[in-house]
């Protein structure tokens, strides 16, 4: 590694770099960079976006390297200690770093430096954001180190699924204790399916390119499913509970929540062919979700320099436009969910070596310690397997629980490949270069020569066949994954007849398992999507509204139950406002459709399941189309019995509006709002329900024209913080930068 290289990750310091190029803003502070090269361009976006959100990169390197408690104390104790069980070294990170293809790393270099002029411009003339004082602290340089830290924190939150075993596992012993304990596997296949045929896929059999020569699955049984539990660690379920947590990496997505790093899952895309569209040129909407806050989650940024043009959406601190557009094309993501990590357990022969089938492998422990303000400093030992990252070690058993993942140090080597995917001019060229993400996504594109494109994209592990797929499994030969699918077998389509590709983080083909996370069933919310795309010819403003419609819909349950709470005569004054429900989420009619929907969840399963130990939880494993198979009778364990489906709904109902008046008064018309909403920086409220952090629609005419809008605004103070507020509570887009070749 040069020795510039290396002070600029490490964070040495290093001379500094005279200002070329210039960065113009648009009259919402949207900046372009304009730059004689790639590395100019690079290195004043880093200096740009440090400009507008130096303390939100601040607290998002932090968060990403396991160190904010050393800001914010013990209450974030916790979420440094998820991340850095499963967090990488500075040498893993340096070594990250070494693999990147050189323009890569000069992306990385540059951008670092940007930043670090920014840092001493700012330290200079005392324009510092103000919670560098409010939290006694002086910024750090910035180092490759920390947008690498970024980019694996982003990676993980949005382009990684799997690691459910835990979960399973802990509810399987947690139902033993239920009422239906005699019965618990058939209650765990209806909480755990593997493929619902009725659940609608990105693309349809009928033109999907692998339907009759796609890749095959192992299947569940219950003869497999009882050896494969026979074979478990006879670990409690007290034991489980935490390492469940750490899995999910509940603690540290809820830092994220709490200082405006990202943190929330979703996102949709629409795109449409030239003959499709009711302008003649293809069509893409990209919305990805990944949660709302002041400032926004992301930052819209345009570059324009000789091997580099291109503009949409940066996160603050990665040198990279992750969704956006060129001149020649546009492209969105959105989560894929697919499973791309495994729970494996092992026999310890010792505290420093495991059991690997019949073999021995080494068991490596290290400490590393976190400094808390106002608190003793406080070491974690991380352990890790030939499997990866240690969750739980089990005293009781002497047995380790790993989180093998597919993904495990190639999250820069994915988004390497972005800066090439810039520089493509053909849908085939844009196929190949996606295809080598690691990380599991929705890929679209749509370009100024009318070709549109879906592949689902990521390092997809080949399983070994004789395992339940839903629990952890043994570490060895034996179970160990048997190499990944080549992109050619990855569920994809190009130009599809139908001349629409939409997606909300739905199932992507017909053959496609849950696998350990059961999430794709009969009701899934690209109902509601698809329902709003549905005529014959689309035009943007056409893909803008069914935006707006989805957000203000209840799209996880209207396919089914929108009108199952209709028409009950029960109370006249439920009745009516029941009849009143059209889906929309404002008003006393949503309130009240939602609170007996969960009254209805309730008693059809709570008798039988109990609450998996929290309400939160319950809500989270009893999945509306569960609900949806119960109350039709159709699910293995008679949860319905010999109920009638109209008296448990009319039961449901009455409980729903008793509740509510008693909590707000009989008068419908003055209950509260319930619509999710943040503050502006004003304070009054932006809602949001279902809207993207960030909504870009671009129309690939023969210069690609977009539109977009990411609410509050560009900076974190001043008067781009705030500049988008009016056109969000309008639903209105604004006019992008437009590029030319």
């Amino acid at each position: 590694m040069s020795s510039l290289i290396l002070a600029l990750f490490m964070g040495a310091t290093h001379p500094k770099f005279p200002p070329k190029g210039v960065v113009e803003r648009d009259q919402y502070h949207v900046p372009i960079v304009r730059a004689g090269s790639f590395g100019e361009a690079l290195r004043l976006m880093g200096r740009t976006v440090a400009q507008d959100r130096l303390w939100q990169m601040e607290t998002s390197r932090r968060i990403a390297q396991g160190r904010l408690a050393e800001v914010l104390g013990k209450s974030a104790l916790a979420g440094d200690l998820d991340t850095l069980k499963t967090g990488y070294t500075d040498e893993e990170y340096t070594e990250m770093f070494e693999s990147l293809p050189p323009r890569a790393k000069e992306a990385y270099v540059s951008y670092a430096e940007g930043v670090n002029e920014t840092i001493q411009l700012r330290t200079a003339n005392g324009t510092l954001p103000s919670e560098y004082e409010k939290n006694s602290l002086k910024p750090e340089e910035w180092t490759v180190k920390d947008s690498l830290s970024i980019v694996v924190m982003l990676s993980r939150r949005f382009g990684t699924g799997g690691a459910g075993e835990l979960r399973n596992f802990a509810l399987y012993l947690y139902l033993k204790s239920q009422p239906c304990k005699d019965r618990v596997l058939d209650v765990l296949d209806d909480l755990a399916w593997q493929n619902d045929p009725k659940s609608i896929p990105t693309v349809s059999p009928s033109e999907d390119p692998l339907a009759k020569s796609h890749p095959t699955f192992p299947t569940v049984d219950r003869a497999k499913t009882l050896r494969h539990l026979d074979s478990l660690p006879k670990v409690g379920l007290l034991e489980l509970l935490p390492a469940v947590r750490a899995a999910n990496g509940e603690d540290s997505r809820l830092l994220a929540e709490s200082v405006q790093a990202p943190f929330k899952t979703g996102s949709y895309c629409m795109v449409v062919s030239p003959r499709r569209s009711s302008t003649g040129n293809a069509l893409l909407l990209s919305g990805p979700q990944m949660g709302m806050s002041i400032p926004s989650i992301v930052h819209e940024i345009a570059l324009d320099a000789p091997g580099i043009i291109v503009e949409g959406i940066d996160v603050p601190g990665i040198p990279a436009v992750v969704i956006g557009n060129t001149p020649f094309f546009a492209w969105g993501l959105t989560t894929g969910v697919a499973d791309i990590s495994d729970i494996v357990f092992a026999n310890l022969k010792d505290k420093d070596n495991q059991l690997f089938g019949d073999q021995t492998r080494p068991v490596k422990r290290f400490k590393r310690t976190v400094k808390v303000k106002g608190s003793a400093d406080v070491t974690t030992e991380v352990v890790r397997t030939v499997d990866g990252p240690v969750l739980l070690e089990s005293l009781s058993t002497k047995t380790v629980f790993s989180q093998r993942s597919s993904y495990w140090m190639k999250e820069a080597e994915s988004w390497a490949a972005l800066y090439d995917l810039y520089g493509a001019k053909s849908a085939q060229d844009i196929d190949s270069k996606a295809s080598q993400i690691a990380m599991n996504m929705n890929f679209f594109y749509a370009t100024k020569d009318g070709d549109i494109g879906w592949r689902y994209i990521g390092r997809f592990p080949v399983r070994a066949s004789g395992f339940d797929p839903r629990f952890p499994t043994p570490s060895g030969p034996e179970a160990d994954w048997k190499g990944f699918l080549s992109p050619d077998k990855s569920p994809h389509v190009s130009n599809p007849k139908s001349g629409l590709i939409a997606n909300w983080n739905n199932k992507p083909v017909s053959w496609w398992p849950n696998s350990d996370t059961p999430v794709w069933g009969s009701v899934f919310r690209n109902e509601v999507l698809l329902r709003h795309l549905s005529t014959p010819k689309l035009a943007p403003w056409d893909l803008e509204q069914a935006a707006w419609k989805i957000a203000r819909e209840d799209s996880d349950t209207n396919s089914c139950f929108r009108g199952f709470f209709q028409g009950l005569t029960t109370k006249p004054a439920a009745d009516r406002l029941m009849m009143a429900y059209d889906g929309q989420t404002l008003g006393a009619p949503w309130t009240l459709y939602r609170a007996a929907f969960d009254e209805l969840r309730r008693d059809l399963f709570l008798p039988h399941t109990g609450n998996f130990t929290s309400d939160s939880y319950f809500r989270q494993i009893i999945q509306p189309s569960v609900v949806a198979k119960a109350i039709k009778g159709q699910t293995k364990y008679p949860f319905l019995g010999k109920k009638s489906p109209e008296k448990v709904a009319s039961k449901a109902l009455i409980a729903a509006w008793d509740e509510l008046c008693t909590a707000n008064g009989d008068e419908p018309a003055a209950w509260p709002l319930t619509v999710p909403f943040f503050r502006a920086p004003d304070g009054s409220p932006v809602y949001f329900s279902n809207r993207g952090t960030y909504i870009q629609v671009t129309e690939l005419a023969s210069r690609p024209v977009g539109r977009s809008l990411s609410p509050p605004g560009v900076t974190e103070a001043g008067a781009g913080s705030d500049s988008q507020v009016g056109l969000a509570k309008q639903w209105v887009l604004k006019p992008m930068w437009r590029l030319s070749d």
